[in-house]
């Protein structure tokens, strides 16, 4: 391995790891091998350059209150009274408020309570939340302020020891994320929290906005506690690191080696608190089955609409093809340009090696609004089958059509399997969803992945491969059946014999063992479901895989979180 250590840099890699870097002759940015590094030459970039997202305003989710008249109200809490739409701030002032509340900040039972000790601060402070549509009062130090809804919404970003930055906050543009950023600082040139996640998050932050965050983590003691983990993060401003030749050096190395495959090649890793850019389809449409399903009227009307969508995203990815190429030949895409170089010399085309994707999602309520019955009847499966299969050949003729890649993939719609049922649903009231009884309660809508079963049709993992034993291998592109468990299996042997016997006697290509599990900032892991410690009866965070990460649920959009609370964990019987 190649170890480079520096001040504020540290890496530890393989000879070929292609590394980031500026050339100092002509400042150009290139890969190079690290074998190959010459302090003499390179230089690694510490900062990136960020576009991210302007957004005008931020919207606070109304308060939801589950006493009264009926079964749920949605209520704001403003100055004057209650309405019922929700809150609309500048995005500007709701990120200074919010980089107040991360460094200042405590929720107190129905109070947010920000802690300002310096006169002129604390008036700065006040002029802010003149701004906001919120009452407040001063008690010394104290600024009290009473908003529920907007409590509400903190209380979601976790508590002093596991706060953390949204990740649609982390997205917006550079200017904004400006904003945040000098409101955490508060003019120094360090920044100390308690929350692991708070500085990890922080550290993104700088590095977008093309400084370079240093992380040191030490113990303090107090008079009214114990010992207690503080991470600090430096800000660093300068453009590169610079390396001097003993600080490259081979050494021995023996354990794991990961190797990290992004869409555009280039990532950015931290070893030992410290921080650095490196390196290592061309789009996916996909298809809202349940939509087909509902409009047409029988199976042939079904395949002519799917083959007109089909068409629609060729299109599409055709389009985005030749946009890709010419953004790529007028170095738009430096790092993609030089990695793909060699494809280039050979094809005349950078992305010729690259697939055109297109998916689908909601397969089950499809055969429920086109045929009355689910997938898991004989009928829904084999017009499941059928669909799959002439998609399949669409794609092929694509493929000779226009000469380039095409797969179908069993869509991950993290996202998609909850926007494209709530703007069905809005739309067109009566197209029944995954969750149509829920729905009717109040319960957010969502479509089931891909051509999975539903969610909770059973608990025996053996129905679910031989029923998806057939389904899975139709795809040419990514596909996955994640088998769900309540609990972490004890017995490794156990977990062995389940995977043997699905490899020996299935032909899924790719499952997943998810058990459920749960985070204490205080005591830990803990295994299952777990909303509140049995230790110390603090406030767990509970993870479980959206689709393809895990994740805490809190987390997920309402679509997923309205799935979670439908799934049968899948009881495994060796």
């Amino acid at each position: 391995m190649i170890q480079f250590k520096a001040k504020s840099l540290e890496l530890l890699v393989t000879p070929n790891h292609r590394m980031v870097a500026d050339h100092k002759g002509n400042n150009k940015r290139i890969f190079v091998e690290a074998k190959n590094f010459k302090p003499s030459q390179h230089y690694i970039p510490q900062g990136g350059v960020w576009e991210g997202k302007e957004v005008k305003y931020f919207i606070l989710p109304p308060l939801i209150i589950s006493e009264g008249k009926g079964s749920e109200y949605n209520n704001v809490c403003t100055k004057e009274n209650y309405g019922r739409e929700r809150l609309k701030i500048k995005m500007d002032d709701w990120l200074k408020f919010l980089g107040l509340w991360l460094t200042k900040g405590l929720i107190d039972k129905d109070r947010i309570i920000i802690t300002q000790v310096n006169q002129q601060k604390r008036e700065k402070v006040k002029e802010l939340l003149r701004l906001l549509p919120f009452n407040y009062r001063e008690e010394g130090p104290y600024l009290i302020i009473y908003n529920k809804q907007a409590r509400d919404y903190l209380t979601t970003l976790g508590d002093k020891y596991s706060k953390f930055i949204p990740k649609e906050i982390k997205n917006l543009s550079r200017r904004q994320l400006k904003i945040l950023f000098d409101w955490m600082m508060k003019g120094e040139s360090s920044y100390r929290t308690s929350s692991k996640r708070l500085a990890d998050d922080l550290q993104e932050v700088i590095l977008k906005l093309g400084g370079m965050g240093t992380l040191k983590i030490s113990k303090i003691k107090g008079k009214r506690m114990k010992e207690e983990i503080v991470y600090e993060v430096g800000v660093q401003k300068t453009k590169h690191y610079i390396f001097r030749k003993k600080a490259i050096k081979e050494i021995d190395y023996k354990g794991k080696v990961y190797c990290c495959e992004v869409k555009n090649h280039t990532l950015f890793v931290r070893r030992n608190g410290k921080i650095s850019w490196c390196g290592n389809s061309i789009g996916v449409v996909t298809i809202n089955m349940p939509r087909l399903g509902f409009l047409s009227k029988d199976e042939d009307e079904f395949f002519k609409r799917l083959s007109k969508l089909m068409e629609l995203a060729k299109e599409s990815l055709e389009i985005k093809r030749k946009i890709l190429e010419r953004f790529t030949e007028n170095n738009l895409y430096p790092y993609m340009k030089f990695y793909l170089r060699n494809v280039k010399k050979r094809f005349n085309q950078y992305w010729k090696n690259h697939f055109s994707t297109i998916g689908l999602v909601g397969m089950n309520e499809a055969c429920l609004n086109l045929l009355g019955g689910d997938i898991a009847t004989d009928r829904g499966r084999r017009f499941a089958l059928k669909v799959l299969d002439f998609m399949r050949k669409k794609l092929i003729d694509f493929q000779i059509e226009t000469g380039n890649n095409y797969n179908l993939e069993a869509t991950p719609a993290e996202g998609a399997s909850y926007r494209l049922a709530k703007i069905d649903k809005e739309k067109i009231p009566s197209i029944i969803c995954a969750n149509e009884e829920e729905f009717r309660k109040g319960a957010s809508p969502f479509y089931t992945n891909s051509t999975h079963l539903p969610v909770n049709y059973t608990d025996d993992i053996f129905e679910v491969l031989e029923h998806q034993d057939d389904l899975q291998i139709k795809y040419t592109g990514g596909a996955v059946l994640h088998i769900y468990l309540g609990e972490k299996i004890e017995n490794t042997e156990a977990v062995k014999s389940l995977i043997k016997k699905i490899c020996s006697n299935y032909r899924i290509p790719y499952f997943t063992l998810t058990p459920t599990f749960s985070i204490c900032s205080c005591c830990g892991y803990l295994p299952n479901e777990t909303p509140i410690c049995p230790r110390c009866g603090s406030k767990c965070e509970v993870y479980s895989r959206i689709v393809g990460y895990l994740r805490p649920i809190f987390q997920w959009n309402e679509g997923k979180q309205a799935e979670f609370r439908l799934r049968k964990n899948f009881k495994i019987i060796i």
